[in-house]
């Protein structure tokens, strides 16, 4: 066997020095691919996150690949992942006007009418699943409603029970209201129109009625001056001497006029005293 030399304390130290620079080389090396692990994940977490905004006014229905998620509240939300997608809904009270509708009444007129419906989104998620268009589906309920109430009244009926009409098209509505997810406030006729030549028989029946009020007020103001005038005349024929005290009446009354009296008759007037001598 041979006899090897230990080594030299230089050696040694040499290799302490290589060894302690390939531990910090694998140290620098670790930290670098960690930090870039960390912004690689960083970077995959942001391309995967989305951020969405709904105003106080909306309601945001989240979907997830398509299917319903939950609904938002105002203000800003952020979601990781893919698939999310969202509709917003306005929440704040509408009104809508109902136009020109045309209508045969019982009694076979057409008449129009023009209201307004008051409502609000109550229900988000139902709004947007369970019809394609919330709004249009209100019209038509308020336009079926209305259209089954007024089938039922003549056009006398209908110009007199305006405000009955409303409140019965507004029960009838609700429940398809409530059904796409809207609470209905109330039903309101604006306007109710009747064809040209109707209106014309209306107006000429409304001043026929005017007039006959016109002509029965004449007629009780005729028959009270005449039982004036009898009761004047009863009065008179049982008191000669009041017919006396009205002609002397007059003729104090009458300054400047000339009054004729017929002198057949002086019955009337009072006789003159005699003279005294």
């Amino acid at each position: 066997m041979g006899f090897e030399p230990p080594p030299s304390p230089v050696a040694t130290a040499g290799r302490t020095h290589v060894i302690a620079m390939d531990t910090q080389s694998l140290v620098g090396i670790a930290l670098v691919a960690g930090v870039a692990v960390a912004i690689t994940v960083i970077l995959v977490l942001a391309s995967y996150r989305k951020e969405f905004l709904v105003f106080q006014y909306q309601r945001g229905v989240l979907f997830k690949d398509g299917k319903l998620d939950k609904v938002l509240e105002g203000g800003k939300h952020k979601m990781f992942g893919k698939g999310w997608t969202i509709q917003m809904v306005d929440v704040r009270p509408t009104t809508t006007a109902i136009g020109n509708q045309e209508i045969l009444t019982k009694d076979g007129l057409a008449v129009k009418i023009t209201a307004t419906a008051r409502f609000q989104v109550v229900d988000a998620a139902k709004a947007v699943l369970e019809s394609q268009a919330y709004i249009s589906e209100a019209y038509l309920a308020v336009q079926i409603a209305m259209r089954d109430a007024v089938t039922d009244l003549t056009a006398d009926e209908v110009l007199a029970q305006r405000d009955s009409i409303a409140a019965r098209v507004t029960e009838a509505s609700k429940a398809r209201f409530e059904q796409v997810g809207l609470s209905l406030e109330e039903v309101q006729l604006r306007d109710i129109t009747f064809p040209g030549e109707l209106k014309k028989a209306m107006a000429q029946v409304a001043l026929a009625q005017k007039e006959g009020l016109a002509s029965l007020e004449r007629a009780r103001s005729e028959s009270a001056a005449l039982r004036s005038l009898a009761n004047a005349a009863r009065l008179l024929e049982g008191n000669p001497a009041l017919m006396q005290l009205r002609i002397l009446q007059s003729l104090g009354d009458a300054k400047g006029a000339t009054i004729v009296l017929n002198t057949t008759d002086m019955s009337i007037l009072p006789a003159a005293p005699n003279p005294e001598f």
